[in-house]
């Protein structure tokens, strides 16, 4: 039953290219970083937009009206982005111009807030935890960073290496001393093959591209999934042991309290009956 639910969630991956939804908005103080985990299937990659924009924390109130427009204005620029695909990738600019009134709250804050400054100075960094693989790129106020197919980008060799199960590290770091800063943050899933492209100049894989059938292709699929599930089982066993060595922990602190009441009641009862016992004998009761 899994395998063909995971065949029909493969299946419907090649056909639907984005989902509705709004854009991650993360805010960054002066000189933070924030860090953010993506998860990419097997067989899968991702693609990832970035649009950094000042906060409306530094704006004053006439300013409110005009950052809703502009923020707004960006969201649906974002999503319509996510649409857009030209080949395999997704296009590096926002598909449409922005209006008069956006272009002009645009330009008054990068030549007045900013004296003409287009860098942000919000740093992207993007991390592969098995092969610490990085890639660090700047971003600029308005301007949309587009990066494609991150696993190809992050991989260190043409030989094919395994997803971290725990996922990509995003880390956004602000050096921005004066204005907070808001960054916006998409992804899209594609159902590309990140190595597809390389696989067949590959000297050991010369004879089986041009020999390719589709049972040796579904073989390797299968082979792939299942490396996947050993990884994924071994994880489970280690987070297992470290649980059960929790839960052997709390016994052995459960069942010593326990000795320590019962010998605790045991001797007040010891007092109990011995003072009883006097105080009878004192009144001659006894």
């Amino acid at each position: 039953m899994k395998a063909i639910m995971k065949n029909l969630l493969l299946l419907s991956a090649g056909f639907i290219l984005s989902a509705k939804g709004h854009p991650m908005i993360i805010e960054l103080q002066e000189n933070e970083e924030r860090c953010i985990n993506l998860n990419i299937p097997e067989d899968d990659d991702a693609h990832l937009i970035f649009l950094p924009l000042p906060s409306e924390a530094e704006a004053t109130t006439e300013w409110i009206k005009k950052y809703e427009d502009l923020e707004q204005h960006f969201l649906g620029q974002m999503i319509k982005l996510t649409k857009s695909r030209m080949h395999s990738s997704l296009p590096k600019q926002f598909p449409d111009d922005p209006p008069k009134n956006i272009r002009a709250i645009m330009d008054e804050l990068v030549h007045e807030w900013y004296e003409g400054e287009t860098n942000s100075l919000a740093e992207v960094k993007l991390t592969n935890p098995h092969t610490q693989g990085t890639n660090s790129i700047q971003t600029h106020w308005f301007k949309p960073l587009v990066v494609n197919h991150l696993r190809r980008i992050l991989r260190q060799s043409k030989n094919r290496d395994k997803a971290p199960l725990e996922g990509y590290e995003i880390c956004i770091t602000s050096k921005n001393e004066d204005v907070p800063i808001l960054m916006m943050i998409e992804h899209v899933m594609t159902s590309d093959d990140p190595y597809e492209d390389e696989e067949d100049t590959q000297s050991g894989m010369m004879f089986k591209s041009e020999h390719l059938t589709p049972l040796q292709d579904q073989l390797d699929a299968s082979i792939r999934a299942a490396n996947t599930v050993i990884r994924e089982l071994n994880l489970m066993e280690k987070r297992e042991k470290r649980m059960r060595k929790t839960a052997d922990s709390i016994n052995w602190r459960v069942r010593n309290f326990s000795y320590l009441s019962v010998i605790v009641l045991i001797v007040v009862t010891f007092f109990q009956v011995t003072y009883l016992k006097r105080y009878f004998k004192k009144k001659k009761l006894l």
